[in-house]
Parts: structure tokens; sequence; C-alpha cells
């Protein structure tokens, strides 16, 4: 069994608007949609969202495409790759709940 070892943290910081909820479920329901997304969470401060997704061979471009697909509600974004370590597994289980 092969594992893939390769994730990438997505940061978006989103344009203050009265809708800035609407466009957070818009991006949420977007990207639940992909089947290599990890995690979409909301955040407080100068980041609005981070969004982590596995990279594989034929889908090494969806961050690239998930900032394109939003670019006009953005101020600006980072794309990261990440190496996960080591997981907490009592702990991620206990999130999924």
């Amino acid at each position: 069994m092969s594992w893939i070892n390769e994730y990438q943290a997505v940061l978006m910081k989103l344009k203050p608007s009265k809708s800035l909820e609407a466009v957070k479920d818009s991006i949420k329901d977007f990207i639940t949609k992909l089947d290599n997304y990890l995690l979409i969470s909301n955040m407080e401060g100068e980041w609005n969202m981070l969004i982590l997704l596995q990279v594989t061979s034929e889908k090494k471009n969806t961050s690239q495409k998930i900032v394109e697909k939003f670019s006009d509600e953005l101020i600006d974004y980072r794309i990261n790759e990440i190496d996960i370590k080591d997981v907490n597994i009592l702990n991620m289980s206990l999130l999924l709940l």
C-alpha cells in the first residue's frame, strides 16, 4: 500500500463584506466536493480560512484552482507545502465525531 505524504495548506484572507459568511459557505461547499481535501476551518485574526489538501500526481493544481475560483473574494493567500510528521489519532478521531 502506498501512502500519500504530500500535503498543502491554503491560507485565505477574504475581502471584508456584509456577506462574508456567505462567501465562507460558498468556499466550503466547493471544497467539500473535492475528494482530496482533509480539513476546512474558519479562523479569527489576520487570516479567515485554512484548507488542508492531499496532493496527488493527478491533483497537483487543486490549491491554485481554489485560489483562482475565489480570486475576486481574496485580499491575499498563501499556499504552503506541509510535512505531517505525526498525528494524535485519539484527538483526530474526537475531531471527526
